[in-house]
């Protein structure tokens, strides 16, 4: 390996791209849609402050579930569970409320939860002043809450009550958009590397410079490592950029979590773009395998790992399918971390998988980097 080598051949493709005036512009894409991102940030962020009843004698942690929904909620404790009840109405029958969502949380619910008693929690929501995202996000994110202090199935049982529930309202509203969209944001970012890798490889096979490059002191190895740091110093400097933004919005979630898991899809992605980039030999096959294995990677984990597919899929086949996807752990780990979710299990569970397959595809990228090497030493 020549270290001299590897940095000529990554500044002469860095170079390239700049001025390459498409390739730049795709490249760029990530970086528009983060600024599309701030005017959603703006257009949305000004819904007000919620506010919020609860009762919780025993003062749990379920009032990180609070942040994590509204932007800046005021809550304010009730000194009865007849207080809240009150406040909404039997059965949510109150029209008005100045309160955006009522909690009742029984004495002991902790405890009773280690116990495997599945304690009731009721919940009231005014429709008119949580979104539906909101509204579906809430029941699911207590029983997680509750999967952490033990682990019981089901853990708890929740009762739910809604004011001025709408007689019909589309699953996908604007505060769901404000959520899903920097998690597209970020995987579409991660397509860096899968779209340059190949194309840098295969740019050299079509235009026959490979036989010359191998003439130098660069080896393959020399040539696929200088490619390669142009795909990922490309590729992390825009997911930092979408990073920054993401963490200078209102979001209140575990936005240092993010690092980690984008550093994972970035060599996961780069991985899958070095096996590309050595199976095929013209950029045009590449490219349009990549961008349809890119789309489906991308776009349905992105979208359907949330709250919205919670909706959608449920507990569907098609939802467990998608769990076959390894990016789909990359958009589970950006939704807890982006919705606060204190889920330690599910975490570990993103981390194995995206190393397990990591690892995999390096491994069946070398078996293929061997090959070309082989090949191109005996031209």
């Amino acid at each position: 390996m020549h270290t001299r080598t590897i940095r000529a051949i990554a500044r002469k493709d860095a170079i390239d791209i700049i001025k390459n005036k498409q390739i730049l512009f795709s490249l760029l894409t990530p970086f528009f849609m983060g600024i599309i991102f701030i005017f959603l940030q703006a257009l949305f962020s000004g819904r007000g402050m919620a506010k919020v009843y609860i009762y919780d004698p025993d003062h749990s942690n379920l009032r990180q579930i609070i942040n994590s929904v509204f932007d800046k909620p005021e809550v304010v404790y009730a000194r009865s569970a007849d207080d809240v009840t009150a406040a909404f109405g039997s059965d949510g029958t109150r029209k008005s409320t100045p309160y955006a969502m009522g909690l009742i949380v029984p004495p002991g619910f902790e405890e009773s939860v280690r116990l495997g008693q599945h304690p009731q929690v009721t919940l009231y929501m005014d429709a008119n002043q949580m979104s539906i995202s909101q509204r579906l996000a809430v029941p699911g994110l207590l029983i997680d809450y509750a999967h952490v202090v033990a682990n019981p199935v089901p853990p708890i049982e929740v009762s739910q009550a809604t004011l001025n529930p709408p007689a019909d309202s589309p699953p996908f509203d604007a505060s769901t958009l404000n959520t899903v969209y920097p998690v597209v944001a970020m995987m579409f970012s991660l397509y860096t590397a899968l779209f340059l890798v190949p194309t840098l490889l295969i740019e050299e096979k079509e235009k026959k410079t490979i036989r010359m490059l191998m003439l130098t002191p660069a080896s393959f190895t020399d040539i696929v490592l200088g490619k390669s740091l142009v795909a990922l110093g490309y590729q992390l400097l825009l997911t930092l950029a979408l990073f920054v933004i993401v963490a200078l919005g209102e979001h209140t979630g575990n936005i240092a979590l993010l690092v980690p898991f984008l550093l994972l899809g970035s060599m996961l992605y780069l991985a899958l773009g070095l096996l590309l980039g050595c199976i095929f030999k013209t950029a045009t096959a590449a490219t349009g395998v990549g961008g349809g294995i890119g789309s489906v990677l991308i776009l349905l984990p992105a979208i359907l790992a949330g709250p919205f597919g919670q909706l959608v899929l449920g507990n569907s086949s098609f939802g467990q399918m998608l769990k076959i996807l390894p990016t789909y752990y990359i958009a589970d780990a950006l939704y807890i971390a982006l919705l606060n979710q204190n889920r330690l299990g599910s975490l570990l569970l993103d981390v194995g998988v995206l190393c397990a397959c990591i690892v995999a595809l390096f491994m069946l990228a070398v078996w293929a980097l061997r090959r070309q090497a082989t090949v191109a030493a005996g031209i």
